[in-house]
């Protein structure tokens, strides 16, 4: 699951994997902002990509303000020589759902030590180590655009390996006395 805020502008990379040939792959993203259990509402196909090879594919998804709080289901689907619809059946291709916790606007909450000192995740975007600068103890989470924890640990870890990580977005959180802060990481 990942957290996402209304208002808020997200990008979004699919990566395929082929065992061997690639193949003209065609993308659609679909977002069920209403959690009327379909995607056949305006505004719910957030991103589309026509027939090609190209590897990877990203593009940017604006959580509207309107979309209802929550659990919501995204479907991610890849259909070959096409842009997939929905609900469809094709022969080759792929389609995952995933579980998006949409949140009011501004509601991540930053993290401020109380001498004033904040806490920096760098370089950003990162290749292979990234840094964690914050006094005192402290836990942190990377987690992959689909919710999952990619890597965790704790101040005694304050230079984090990220090379075997694949390309993308994640988010680091770092919780410090109660308090937890998010910062986007782009691994390179």
């Amino acid at each position: 699951m990942a957290n996402v805020n209304k208002g808020t502008a997200y990008t979004i990379t699919i990566t395929p994997k082929w065992t061997s040939t690639s193949y003209n792959e065609g993308y659609a993203v679909f977002i069920d902002y209403n959690q009327d259990g379909d995607f056949s509402d305006a505004g719910e196909t957030v991103f589309t990509k026509a027939a090609s090879k190209t590897n990877p594919v990203s593009g940017s998804i604006t959580i509207p303000a309107s979309a209802l709080s929550g659990n919501t289901r995204m479907r991610v689907s890849m259909k070959y020589n096409g842009i997939p619809t929905a609900c469809e059946t094709f022969s080759y291709g792929q389609v995952e759902d995933y579980t998006l916790n949409i949140k009011a606007a501004g509601t991540v909450t930053a993290l401020v030590n109380t001498s004033a000192d904040t806490v920096n995740v760098y370089p950003n975007p990162v290749k292979d180590i990234l840094n964690i600068n914050a006094k005192g103890d402290y836990n942190y989470q990377l987690i992959s655009i689909d919710g999952k924890i990619v890597k965790d640990g704790n101040q005694s870890e304050n230079a984090v390996n990220v090379q075997s990580l694949p390309t993308g977005i994640y988010i680091m959180k770092i919780t410090q006395d109660g308090k937890t802060s998010s910062h986007k990481v782009i691994k390179k």
